[in-house]
């Protein structure tokens, strides 16, 4: 018998993984401002070995860093507690005043003026005990990625401000986590709300909605926010400071976090109101009488089917109808005019008007023909013969 094979055994070798090399600088311009010549040799070469591409001047004086920012570019600006007589902290509180943005690092060896040095302006500090080429990079790597994520927030903040400001409609913001709601000048502009509601809350805002549409604002956002309609979308009407109303289009969309909790519902306001008129006087065209303002044949229709319609089912209910003619119209129109037979039809439409119940409907038919439609209970049901003889 062949003696067993032995088996062959398997060689690992480890491979030690490089820790990549962060991705170099680009040519950034760095300011160095400190009055030990010394430390600002250290700090050139950290930052020659950090970034071989960045460009570095060194100045020792308060004045000369303050008016190398002021009159030239640069990327980030290192600047030492101390300088001399003055500090580190004065100049970057001076130039902040003077509309510098750049990110402005402190060098120090005492940590404890992190706060005051970050109230004054400072972007960040750096303890000179423990500054090393890598961690001088990541300092200053940070600070120039927040500076672009802040210029780039505010840009966007600037255009959405331009575009509000620009914008017919005006707009409404609700957070959740604060509970206020924001609202835009113009939103304000349109419920002549004063300036100070600009941050208000949901129920106090609803004190400038028409009463009888508050509810159906509160529907339509419980709906939304429980995931029974898509969006808030509701008409109402803005009561304004005299007493009087406008119209209101209101829309919305809210927004969910993590595990759809909500974060904000947001949208936009429309003023309907020259809307709403025409569709008034659109919807008045059609049931009255241009000459007389009355009701028209429509309309007295209308209300004679709805009439017919109840006393079928409220046996109580009782109602009339009186129809009249002026005798003899058409003389009027060709003695005097078709103004003049304009202004007595609409006297006798007026006196009409006068005599009946506010309930009750006072209708044109045609020409000189009036129809009065009187809807009263079977108490009075005397009511319509008196009526009809005044």
């Amino acid at each position: 018998m062949d003696s067993p094979t032995p088996k062959s055994k398997m060689h690992l070798s480890l491979v030690p993984i490089k820790e990549p090399k962060p991705e170099p600088l680009r040519a950034w311009s760095v300011l160095v401002v400190d009055d030990s010549p010394a430390d600002a040799y250290l700090v050139r070469r950290f930052l020659e070995s950090a970034a071989p591409n960045a460009s570095v001047e060194v100045v020792e004086t308060f004045d000369e860093g303050l008016h190398a920012l002021l009159s030239k570019q640069f990327d980030v600006a290192l600047v030492d507690h101390r300088l001399g007589a003055r500090t580190g902290l004065q100049m970057i509180e001076a130039a902040r005043d003077r509309g510098i943005q750049i990110p402005l690092i402190v060098l120090t060896c005492d940590i404890s003026v992190e706060g005051e040095a970050l109230q004054r302006g400072a972007s960040d500090f750096i303890d000179k005990n423990e500054m090393t080429s890598r961690s001088l990079e990541r300092t200053i790597r940070f600070n120039l990625h927040r500076a672009r994520a802040f210029d780039e927030k505010t840009r966007q903040a600037q255009v959405y401000e331009a575009a509000v400001a620009g914008a017919a409609d005006g707009i409404w913001d609700w957070d959740f986590a604060s509970g206020s709601i924001h609202l835009s000048s113009r939103f304000r502009e349109q419920t002549q709300m004063p300036d100070f509601e600009e941050n208000t809350s949901f129920s106090r805002w609803l004190a400038f909605v028409h009463v009888e549409d508050r509810e159906g604002i509160r529907r339509a956002v419980r709906s939304h926010l429980s995931g029974k309609i898509p969006a808030v979308s509701r008409e109402y009407r803005a009561v304004l400071a005299d007493g009087s109303h406008r119209w209101m289009h209101l829309r919305g969309q809210a927004t969910r976090g993590r595990g759809g909790r909500l974060v904000r519902l947001a949208g936009v306001q429309t003023d309907i109101t020259a809307r709403k008129q025409r569709e008034e006087e659109v919807r008045r065209n059609a049931e009255h009488d241009p000459v007389t303002g009355l009701a028209n044949r429509k309309l007295a229709e209308d209300r004679i089917y709805a009439g017919l319609r109840r006393s079928t089912v409220d046996r109580s209910y009782a109602f009339s109808v009186v129809v009249l003619d002026i005798d003899s119209f058409f003389e009027v129109n060709e003695r005097f005019g078709w103004s003049a037979g304009d202004q007595v039809l609409r006297e006798v439409g007026r006196r009409l008007g006068l005599s009946i119940h506010s309930v009750d409907c006072v209708a044109r038919l045609e020409g000189a023909a009036f129809a009065v439609v009187l809807g009263l209970s079977l108490i009075h049901i005397s009511e319509p013969t008196r009526q009809a003889e005044i």
